[in-house]
């Protein structure tokens, strides 16, 4: 309630984390009413806004809403973080499928996206949960492979 009161004098930073604090205390609303008030604002298309938005979304059940924000993302701007939010908004709302299918098709998105920690994490739940144990063993080995490859770098 504060931080409504004090609106005007907050940067995109402040916004990003009164979201996130209200996605943690499970604040939908008030989340989603933080939303409505920067759709008008011009810092409210920005790269870290859209990733916290997804995530937002994603844990409200509205998958549309969710990709709607993703695909609206520049190409260009496109990061892992972004792809990491759109993929647990898929496992969050069970559709492992949608969540698998991006995971796979990172370097189709942008050619120099590369899937971190969190990104193998989502998508070994994802099989996890729909039960695709041989999907999930084939990541499993591409991450241990990554792994093999930084530590023979070093």
């Amino acid at each position: 309630q504060v931080y409504h009161r004090y609106d005007t004098l907050h940067d995109d930073i402040s916004h990003v984390l009164a979201i996130k604090a209200c996605i943690s205390l499970q604040r939908f609303q008030e989340a989603q009413s933080t939303h409505r008030k920067l759709d008008a604002r011009a810092y409210a298309k920005n790269i870290r806004m859209q990733s916290v938005l997804i995530d937002l979304y994603g844990h409200t059940g509205d998958v549309e809403t969710a990709l709607h924000i993703f695909h609206d993302i520049a190409e260009y701007e496109l990061n892992i973080v972004c792809v990491n939010a759109m993929m647990n908004a898929y496992v969050l709302n069970q559709k492992h499928d949608e969540c698998l299918a991006l995971f796979s098709n990172l370097k189709q998105k942008n050619a120099n996206l590369e899937p971190d920690a969190v990104s193998f994490a989502i998508a070994i739940k994802a099989c996890t949960q729909a039960l695709y144990v041989q999907f999930g063993q084939d990541i499993y080995a591409r991450l241990s492979e990554k792994s093999n490859k930084k530590l023979l770098k070093t």
